[in-house]
């Protein structure tokens, strides 16, 4: 607040006999007179806007100089609980099956012996398998396809291979043994090499950094080149015999799948994640003088919703509820077209490593903001959100032939900006706005020039720059704070203001208050004065739109009329 405490007081004399204007309001602030009367000028307060709505922390209240804005000020940061990859499961590849020796076998005698002497002419008659390896990324939902894979990028994982042997004897780790070597040609040249010393064996080979694109002829099946070639190895006296019935049936996969990239088309049908953010309102906001004493009706609440991901698929944020409410469970929600909810497609990723941004605004248009804190005393905003895919938009991508990424780890982040202007409905009221002028020493100049007092009054000057009119009541007090005397019910006038209750100029009140005869001696001993403001729109029907330069400015003085008691030489004298 700008606050001149106590303006310097001066006495000038202008005549003994002749009588002063009762008051000159545009000097009250700077000039003491006195003949037979005299202007004491008491001082003056300046609320500017923010100060109209009083009690709030200066970190709650933000002013916007470039649009004349003042608001209320709420921000939370959210990290939406987006699993890895929007919940699409790459850790594991489906299990490829063989039978390596399904084509030996079949038209053999058996019991069949190998040993040093033979195995390698039966190696020799073992065909190596050359297909393509499924990783069954594939989805579908009947004939409809829902998922499919171009590319993988792995960090790192394991190949593994699990074995089962039947009527197949001799093997042992120290003796004969049966190798299985699987190559994927034209995604790596690493050979991985399994060797089979039981009957029922699972062996896993870590892998690193491989980058596996499918087959586009076999899209969308997630398949690449595979190459399977079986041997025996037998050494010394070592034998293996395969008895009628033998087999060797092997099943292949990928799993604990690190991948960090996936390119290819999204289509799920399943809600990816959803939750609810609780915002527990600032205590010095809404618990503060202005909101819990008045009756403010919001016009116009903005609630900002600033999204970033990182998924190059279309996405679809479901606002599905605002509300706010407060301890006694009240609820208002904000209202979309007559629905509770609204769905908004998220802007995507256009290349990997860089992120989509989107931008959501409620407000009085879209959403009905301006009912949410018509609840008593509000405690909390809620915020509920569902995430899913655009299904809509994934359609026209693939017949478009538009290819999604999702880059690990994928994340979404939700930043929530709330922000309340000054600028209310119209049936709002300030019902208290308090300033004070201070070190008020009435008595102490009246003692000064010995004045026998028959006439005391106040004179008050409002300059009302904010767009509402009402009341002010002047409480002197002593410097122990005690009450001496009252003034009520003083109007004031509304700021010249324009259709959508913003003010255009400043108003002027210029008020003269006689004091009764009882009330002079308690004003002189006041020490302060407490100006007590109650403020509402200029009519019943019209908006208070409070703009960063609006201000109201009281100025005080005190005109006395009486003797002097002093004997004209004395005075002349001085």
């Amino acid at each position: 607040m700008n606050k001149v405490k106590l303006l310097a007081l001066s006495i000038i004399v202008l005549s003994l006999f002749s009588c002063v204007e009762k008051f000159d309001y545009n000097n009250m602030d700077k000039d003491v007179k006195y003949g037979t009367s005299l202007v004491i000028p008491v001082g003056y307060s300046t609320l500017t806007a923010s100060e109209v709505l009083h009690g709030l922390s200066d970190s709650t209240i933000l002013v916007d100089k470039d649009k004349n804005m003042i608001y209320y000020h709420i921000t939370e940061q959210y990290h939406f609980p987006v699993n890895q990859f929007l919940r699409v499961d790459l850790g594991n590849s489906k299990a490829n099956q063989h039978q390596p020796l399904a084509a030996f076998f079949g038209g053999a005698v058996f019991p069949i012996t190998v040993n040093s002497s033979n195995v390698a002419t039966i190696n020799s008659q073992i065909d190596s398998i050359n297909g393509k390896f499924d990783f069954g990324l594939a989805k579908f939902d009947g004939t409809e396809l829902l998922r499919r894979a171009d590319f993988i990028r792995i960090h790192d994982g394991k190949l593994r291979l699990r074995t089962t042997l039947t009527n197949v004897t001799g093997l042992s780790p120290t003796g004969a043994k049966i190798k299985v070597e699987l190559t994927f040609p034209g995604v790596t040249t690493e050979k991985y090499t399994f060797t089979l010393d039981a009957a029922t064996q699972t062996q896993e080979i870590t892998i690193n950094n491989l980058d596996v694109t499918f087959l586009s002829a076999d899209l969308p099946e997630s398949k690449i080149p595979f190459r399977m070639k079986t041997s025996l190895v037998c050494e010394g006296t070592n034998t293996i015999t395969f008895s009628s019935g033998a087999d060797v049936s092997v099943k292949v996969d990928f799993v604990d799948l690190n991948v960090t990239l996936l390119k290819g088309w999204i289509g799920e049908k399943y809600t990816i994640a959803s939750d609810t953010i609780v915002n527990n309102l600032p205590k010095n906001l809404f618990k503060s003088k202005t909101i819990e004493n008045n009756d403010l009706y919001f016009h116009n609440p903005i609630i900002t919703f600033n999204i970033e991901h990182n998924a190059g698929v279309p996405l679809v944020l479901n606002i599905d509820r605002i509300s706010c409410s407060n301890d006694n469970g009240q609820t208002a929600s904000a209202n979309f077209n007559g629905s509770p909810s609204k769905s908004v497609s998220l802007n995507r990723a256009t290349s990997i490593g860089g992120k989509g941004k989107t931008t959501i605004v409620c407000d009085r248009d879209n959403g009905a903001t301006h009912g949410l804190f018509r609840v008593p005393k509000p405690t909390k905003v809620d915020y509920s959100f569902s995430l899913k895919f655009d299904r809509t938009a994934a359609a026209t991508d693939l017949v478009n032939g538009v290819q999604h990424f999702l880059a690990r780890p994928t994340f979404l982040d939700l930043d929530v900006d709330v922000k309340l202007p000054f600028h209310f409905d119209p049936t709002s009221n300030i019902k208290v706005v308090n300033d004070t002028i201070k070190n008020v020493n009435i008595d102490s100049v009246l003692n000064k020039y010995k004045l026998t007092l028959d006439e005391v009054e106040i004179m008050l000057l409002i300059n009302n720059h904010v767009p509402v009119q009402g009341k002010v009541s002047l409480v002197f007090e002593d410097k122990n704070g005690t009450k001496l005397h009252t003034i009520d019910d003083i109007a004031v006038q509304s700021a010249n203001i324009d259709a959508n209750g913003i003010a255009t100029s400043a108003k002027e009140t210029r008020i003269n208050l006689a004091l009764p005869s009882n009330a002079i001696y308690k004003i002189r001993q006041s020490n302060r004065i407490l100006l007590s403001y109650t403020l509402k729109g200029n009519t019943a029907t019209d908006p208070i739109h409070i703009k960063a330069t609006d201000w109201l400015k009281a100025t005080l003085g005190v005109y006395v009329k009486g003797a002097i008691r002093e004997n004209l030489d004395t005075l002349l004298k001085k």
